[in-house]
């Protein structure tokens, strides 16, 4: 980038917060991204936020000092604790096809703090695939912008709309399936189809599939491509268990996974730690 569009950008990014202001809070957010072929960097957001809508920019410094900056848009899920953003105009250069990411990010507590993490995959400025990995924030307090705070007239309402929508929304996506739950499905067919495959950063997890007793994948390494499993039921309830053999390089271990037949679709999300397991139950009518 040269000089003149490094300030151009600057001016862009300090003009689109100095609009900003007054119409939402503002967060800060520090921590590294983790790219898939072991590098991390330091990593930082700053965004205001108003109810459920994020905009702002995004500071990457890269294992050589440089830094590089982009603006962000995205949404927030105070039901869920998610957030999820893009990043977008990274250079003013045309030329330039920087790396710009997508994320999701999920809050949840341990031992007292709070950790930001998700997964994110980087495109170029043509769409095209150009990184990926996981992205890691750390807070000695509740991240309050993830979650409702005391609820007035108006706030009762909106809670009750996220609550209707979210729940909506997980209707179409992936349930998400631990060794701590437990999951029946009610199938009317004799067979059974089962996709599994690493649909979040390709970080090496792998995992072992057991189906009524018997191993079915065994120290199976998880990518972007499906692995088909044809499941006969053959007793009126069947066990499908998931084991984590490790956790990759983005702990926990995670797959995706889809059962259907012709009639049938079920989207699941299984997250493990290692030497754990899940397990599905499938209750054959």
């Amino acid at each position: 980038m040269n000089k003149t569009s490094k300030y151009y950008l600057l001016f862009l990014i300090l003009l689109s917060c100095l609009q900003s202001r007054g119409q939402g809070k503002e967060q800060t957010l520090e921590g590294n991204v983790h790219l898939v072929d072991g590098i991390v960097c330091k990593y930082k957001l700053v965004f205001t936020y108003d109810d459920e809508i994020i905009k702002g920019y995004s500071i990457i410094w890269q294992p050589d000092g440089r830094e590089m900056m982009a603006g962000i848009n995205g949404q927030i899920n105070k039901i869920l604790h998610t957030m999820e953003f893009k990043e977008t105009n990274q250079s003013s250069n045309p030329n330039n096809n920087d790396c710009m990411f997508e994320a999701r990010l999920q809050s949840r507590s341990n031992d007292g703090k709070y950790i930001i993490k998700g997964n994110f995959k980087g495109k170029d400025r043509k769409n095209r695939y150009c990184d990926e990995g996981f992205m890691e924030f750390k807070m000695d307090q509740k991240p309050s912008f993830l979650f409702d705070g005391p609820i007035g007239a108006d706030g009762k309402n909106r809670k009750v709309e996220r609550e209707r929508l979210s729940k909506s929304q997980l209707s179409n996506e992936f349930i998400k399936v631990t060794s701590d739950s437990r999951t029946n499905f009610e199938w009317a067919t004799d067979t059974c189809y089962m996709d599994i495959w690493d649909g979040q950063a390709i970080d090496g997890d792998r995992v072992t599939i057991t189906f009524n007793n018997k191993k079915m994948l065994v120290n199976y390494a998880l990518s972007e491509s499906k692995w088909r499993l044809a499941l006969p039921l053959t007793k009126s309830i069947n066990k499908l268990t998931i084991t984590a053999e490790n956790e990759g390089l983005a702990p926990p271990n995670t797959s995706q996974i889809v059962l259907a037949d012709k009639y049938v679709t079920r989207k699941v999300i299984v997250s493990i730690e290692l030497g754990k397991s899940a397990d599905i139950f499938i209750n054959r009518k």
